[in-house]
């Protein structure tokens, strides 16, 4: 009898998790925010959510920038790559095509490293 207690709440508990672990996955936005080295931040899709980029100078950031791309966008291609100013904050913007034709703006602030050699 205890034998089968024990494993109708170890069955039970299996599936309370897997049933946890699936409606996370739901929930979660479209946007994966997977961060790559140097990187930190947010999702990348406004100056105000911009992926930051702890690097020290130019050729890490921008390397750190293209890992995160694709890291989170795998089979990206870029199409654009702009320098802006918001607020008084240099911003790479990277307009690409996601592997599906979507085309998106991401945002990364390189204010760490821009200028730095």
């Amino acid at each position: 009898m205890v034998k089968k207690i024990l494993f109708f709440l170890s069955v039970f508990s299996l599936f309370t998790f897997a049933s946890c672990r699936h409606l996370n996955k739901a929930q979660k936005s479209d946007v994966v925010v997977d961060k790559g080295n140097g990187t930190d931040g947010g999702s990348g899709t406004s100056f105000e959510d911009a992926v930051v980029v702890h690097e020290k100078n130019g050729t890490d950031g921008v390397a750190a920038e293209y890992e995160w791309l694709k890291l989170n966008y795998p089979g990206y291609s870029l199409i654009k790559q702009t320098l802006e100013y918001n607020t008084s904050v240099p911003y790479d913007v990277m307009e690409i095509k996601t592997a599906d034709g979507t085309k998106k703006k991401i945002y990364f602030d390189i204010s760490e490293y821009f200028g730095k050699f």
